[in-house]
């Protein structure tokens, strides 16, 4: 009789435990946004628009795995009941770690393009991410870390999805960011300029190179002894106790890597078709003078809608210099531009540049194109 009474007890906790979730769940819904209830795993909670409660339904199983592997990559860290909110409000995701609750933003433009695997993609990235700092005792909250729990977070997604081919590309990246003196432990640390509010491959680089520099100079496991020392003091504290080396030491060798990495070739993650495609380039004026400004308008196309200006430098072959492309004033421009100065004394003839874009996914794309310097 006992043992009955004791089983309907925990039933009936068990039953207004899901309820409590439920009704907190359609508390953070929207004004005016209906939601569906509850779409429920071993570990996890989801919870989607009406109109995307198949997206929910199609993706519990495969988050569910990506839960068993993000947990036990991250040493358990993971709660035991996670809250996953799906809104299409937001543009970037976010993570709630008191109340156990990671939101994903499906109003990010290069979100429609292949919903499921944004919206898996996303969720392992910040499963990554909530189970790295607790394992870090919340240390990934502070700007002087920030960038190696971005990095770790898109290593480990790439492990799961078994694409880490598509991590040479952060190192392309990592190489035109510091030619362009945009590399470093300070520049990393001033993690709001350097992130400017954004999630993605570009803010991500920094912390995927260094960390892979740490992986083959000591190892596999030595990585999770980083988050668990960010817990006891600084990044410097946290690297020397992990490594037994200083943090200038690490950070020397990792950007003469960087420095030395010349492999800018193309990558192809699934299909040329997700990858950027050139369509032509315009240049303003037609033909440069020394010391002034030369202006490329790249007309690009990108079926996946995720390249971001960030990820797309051109090269002056002939001084070297890096420039990164940048969104026009237009509302709805369809193109990027890219501002060159011409130094004083070039002389005349016809230069090369060279145009790199790199994706969300990886796919890393090149072109070649000319300019033509006159007499002043």
């Amino acid at each position: 009789m006992l043992f009955v009474i004791t089983e309907m007890v925990r039933s009936f906790l068990r039953s207004f435990h899901l309820v409590a979730i439920a009704i907190f769940c359609v508390s953070l819904a929207a004004p005016g946004q209906s939601r569906i209830g509850l779409i429920v795993s071993d570990h996890l909670r989801v919870q989607a628009p009406a109109d995307r409660g198949w997206l929910a339904r199609d993706s519990i199983s495969e988050m569910e795995r990506c839960w068993q592997f993000m947990n036990k990559a991250t040493g358990g860290m993971l709660p035991r009941q996670l809250i996953v909110v799906i809104t299409m409000d937001a543009i970037n995701n976010s993570i709630n770690l008191k109340e156990s609750i990671i939101t994903i933003g499906l109003g990010n433009p290069a979100a429609p393009y292949k919903m499921k695997s944004f919206l898996e993609h996303s969720a392992a990235r910040e499963m990554a991410r909530m189970g790295l700092i607790r394992l870090s005792g919340g240390a990934g909250s502070t700007n002087n870390n920030e960038f190696l729990f971005s990095g770790m977070a898109e290593i480990l997604v790439r492990e799961y999805t078994h694409s880490t081919r598509s991590l040479k590309s952060a190192w392309i990246m990592a190489h035109y960011l510091d030619q362009m003196g945009l590399l470093g432990f300070k520049i990393q640390s001033d993690w709001a300029s350097f992130s400017k509010g954004e999630s993605n491959l570009r803010t991500a680089c920094p912390g995927i190179t260094f960390l892979e520099f740490c992986r083959d100079l000591h190892g596999r496991e030595k990585l999770k002894k980083i988050f668990e020392s960010l817990k006891k003091g600084s990044l410097s504290q946290g690297l020397f106790a992990a490594f037994k080396s200083t943090a200038e030491a690490l950070e020397s060798g990792w950007l003469q890597k960087v420095r030395e990495y010349d492999n800018i070739s193309d990558v192809t993650v699934e299909s040329d078709e997700d990858a950027p495609q050139f369509k032509r380039a315009e240049l303003l004026p037609d033909v440069a003078r020394a010391g002034i400004s030369l202006q490329i308008r790249l007309f690009l196309s990108d079926a996946g809608n995720n390249l971001d200006p960030g990820g797309v430098f051109l090269r002056d072959e002939n001084s070297g210099a890096v420039f990164q492309a940048q969104s026009p004033l237009e509302k709805t421009p369809d193109y990027l531009i890219v501002n060159m100065p011409i130094e004083a004394g070039r002389q005349p003839g016809s230069y090369t540049y060279v145009v790199t874009a790199i994706d969300e996914e990886g796919n890393v794309r090149n072109w070649r194109g000319t300019y033509d310097v006159q007499q002043q």
